[in-house]
């Protein structure tokens, strides 16, 4: 069954110069959000800089886009995705010190890209990146080198792990 992650009602478009991506904790149902409280940036895993600034759109797919394996159960999936000009950023939140929490993540990213692949493709995208970020690690560390490597290599997309994203 076809898979539409181009869901208006999943979908908040901004161009303000700094906003966060929040993802409430479990056992929240809801999807991952802007928010624009910059003085405590309550909840922010992800910091968007968007200096230019242009007209970004934030599409949740985590508890808001159906992605069902053919079991029916749900498909391990990102919080959502970034869109501007020719650029799409695939957005993967954290907040956990626990190990594994990278190779999750770009497991979650990989399954989103080649689904949403699937279902739009991405020949429309000149600019395609996948980002991890992770409110209790939020510095690259460089043995990370090696999964950021496998991405490139399985999908084309420039993995990043860091909690600011930087809309260029």
């Amino acid at each position: 069954m076809p898979i539409n992650f181009i869901e208006a009602k999943c979908q908040e478009t901004t161009s303000v110069e700094l906003f966060g991506l929040c993802d409430d904790p479990p056992p929240s149902q809801d999807p991952a959000y802007i928010n624009y409280d910059t003085a405590s940036k309550p909840g922010w895993i992800a910091e968007v800089h968007n200096k230019i600034p242009m007209e970004v759109t934030f599409t949740a797919i985590d508890n808001c886009i159906d992605v069902k394996r053919t079991d029916g159960t749900d498909e391990s999936r990102s919080e959502g995705y970034l869109t501007y000009s020719d650029t799409i950023i695939f957005v993967e939140l954290k907040n956990r010190i626990s190990k594994g929490w990278l190779a999750k993540g770009r497991d979650q990213l990989i399954m989103t890209i080649s689904l949403y692949n699937e279902n739009h493709g991405l020949a429309a995208f000149v600019h395609k990146r996948a980002h991890v970020a992770n409110a209790q690690r939020p510095f690259f560390e460089s043995n990370f080198q090696s999964v950021i490597e496998e991405m490139k290599t399985r999908n084309g997309f420039i993995l990043d792990v860091q909690t600011k994203i930087e809309i260029i």
